[in-house]
């Protein structure tokens, strides 16, 4: 357990290890950048951790928690000077966080704002499920119907996915998806199929919880807030900010499930950030439902000769396959793609071009009627393999986070098939890359990237392009977070971790 206590502005260790702290953001030599921790904390040897203090909000005072230290010098030089102040009890203290510590009231009326805006978008997203006709969940839930009849061998076939579907309402949307995710929403269909969306999008939101949090212990995303805002932010603010961003949004209105590709790929940064190649690879392969959002990501990994990762990633695709083979039978290793081509071609559900905010989207929106359909598919094609083969050349290890962000903002760009709520899964590489540049100084500097961002989380702006039939356009703000992103990976910059 930790243990809390306070100790005055004027008590010396404070003043010590304050001024040392100073001394270290202004130093510019590798030797104390290489121990400046993320959150501006000062490394010192378990023998002589103790108290990570944070100053309080309006007051001459630190609010001190006593636990472990970590391992490692900011300064050689430093060493004599803290073993012999070490002699007082006060000596153990050093500065975890320049954070602002928030007192116990505010942190309960931040919490029941938080409580309060989820409660308010749950239930938005019920009562506009109760007050229209139809719903994407219904594909799902009609495939775990389906299996769940024994008639998984039919899971590709219109008509019996027309009959489900057309029990629930009028029938506007059908399964395209890998077999295997079918039996994620199988234990849904023994409920209503009410109650069963109810509780999809519960879940939905408590997996985004999950993903804030798991990027917040990784990423401290919470300062590149703070560094925007001027307002001390913390977990529950970024979950706001997830929560609310417009994708997030529809996505949870519609009963999607592209909260479960973000935190896959949130699982798989962190993974191959603590260097587990081959398990992110393995975890990555949980993707392939949506292939489309997971093939370029596994061809820059190829370039990049990440074959530990890549290994992975076909031990799991294989995997899944067998699985999927069990679902839906052997006939479906030809009756899936050849229902995928069928959709394509006869454009079943409507599919627009125009509302794809990427390469494919952009082009089509700015001529895609003048140039013919072969012109235009080549130039996609050539445009989107650009896009990979500049992320994978740019990647260097050495800014392995920077180049991750780069390689998902290649991936969404670079994926022909595309809808408004997919563009959840930017939320990691935008949380990357603003972590990133606050941790380098360099984040209110890339004006660029703020704009960017601005026009991105700004929900009435996707819903003006979707009326206008231009959401293409949102490739814009997406394409300049990957050349700011990339901009950045080439950087010669010190890592502060």
């Amino acid at each position: 357990m930790y243990s809390q206590t306070r100790l005055a502005v004027d008590s010396p260790s404070i003043k010590l290890i304050y001024k040392n702290l100073n001394q270290l953001k202004r130093s510019t030599d590798a030797e104390s950048l290489s121990g400046f921790g993320s959150k501006g904390s000062i490394n010192v040897e378990p023998a002589l951790s103790g108290y990570f203090c944070q100053k309080l909000p309006g007051l001459d005072e630190y609010s001190c928690t006593q636990g472990q230290g970590y391992y490692g010098w900011a300064n050689p030089a430093w060493k004599p000077t803290m073993e012999k102040h070490e002699e007082g009890r006060e000596a153990q203290t050093t500065v975890a966080s320049l954070r602002p510590c928030a007192k116990s009231p505010e942190i309960w009326i931040r919490a029941a704002a938080i409580l309060a805006l989820t409660v308010l978008m749950v239930a938005i997203a019920w009562f506009s499920f109760l007050s229209q006709s139809n719903n994407d969940f219904t594909e799902y839930y009609c495939a775990g119907q389906i299996v769940r009849s024994g008639l998984g061998d039919r899971l590709y076939n219109l008509a019996t996915q027309f009959e489900c579907e057309s029990k629930l309402g009028p029938v506007h949307v059908f399964y395209y998806h890998s077999a295997f995710e079918s039996l994620i929403f199988l234990p849904f269909t023994y409920l209503s199929y009410r109650r069963a969306y109810l509780l999809w999008m519960l879940l939905s939101v408590i997996v985004l919880v999950a993903v804030a949090r798991l990027i917040e212990r990784r990423l401290h995303a919470s300062d590149a807030i703070t560094e925007y805002t001027r307002v001390p932010a913390d977990l529950g603010l970024l979950f706001a900010l997830f929560l609310t961003f417009a994708p997030v949004t529809t996505c949870l209105l519609l009963g999607q499930d592209s909260i479960l590709m973000l935190l896959i790929y949130s699982v798989v940064f962190v993974l191959l950030d603590d260097n587990r190649h081959f398990l992110a690879g393995c975890v990555l392969a949980c993707g392939l439902y949506k292939f489309q959002a997971v093939i370029p990501f596994v061809f820059i990994l190829a370039l990049r000769r990440r074959w530990t990762t890549v290994g992975g990633f076909l031990l799991g695709a294989i995997s899944l396959l067998f699985v999927s083979v069990l679902v839906a039978g052997t006939g479906s290793l030809r009756g899936y793609p050849g229902f995928l081509l069928y959709g394509l071609r006869e454009n079943i559900g409507g599919f627009n071009p125009r509302a794809t905010p990427n390469i494919r989207g952009l082009l089509t929106v700015l001529g895609g009627e003048k140039i013919g359909n072969v012109p235009l598919t080549v130039l996609i094609v050539l445009a989107s393999v650009l896009v990979l083969w500049w992320a994978g050349r740019s990647w260097r290890d050495d800014q392995f986070r920077l180049s991750f962000a780069a390689a998902l903002t290649a991936t969404v760009l670079a994926s022909f098939h595309m809808y408004n709520y997919e563009l959840t899964l930017l939320l990691l590489p935008i949380t990357i890359v603003a972590s990133e540049l606050k941790r380098s100084q360099m984040l209110r500097k890339e004006k660029a990237l703020t704009a960017a961002l601005i026009v991105l989380f700004i929900s009435p702006l996707h819903r003006l392009f979707l009326l206008r039939d231009a959401y293409g356009l949102m490739c814009l703000p997406i394409m300049t977070v990957f050349l700011v992103t990339l901009s950045n990976v080439r950087l010669p910059r010190y890592h502060l971790t």
